[in-house]
């Protein structure tokens, strides 16, 4: 499943928004059962770096993937 963009808000009431899609910020995003990881590009070198957000430190997520995407414009007809 390709995740298109995630929105998150920590227990410290940070807020963070990644997306692959449109204004891309992340590479990928893949969210499992306890866990959002985001993969990143750092510094000019561009190194390849992963982002992990548990989810038992998270007040609030949502998310869109193109799954849920097709299965939204498949119900529209």
């Amino acid at each position: 499943m390709g995740v298109l963009w995630v929105t998150m808000k920590d227990i410290t009431g940070k807020s963070y928004k990644y997306s692959t899609a449109g204004r891309k910020n992340a590479l990928s995003i893949v969210i499992t059962e306890d866990k959002i990881t985001i993969g990143l590009e750092r510094g000019e070198d561009k190194i390849p770096t992963s982002k992990v957000f548990l989810k038992s430190n998270l007040i609030f997520y949502e998310y869109t993937s193109d799954h849920l995407q097709q299965k939204r414009i498949q119900s529209r007809f």
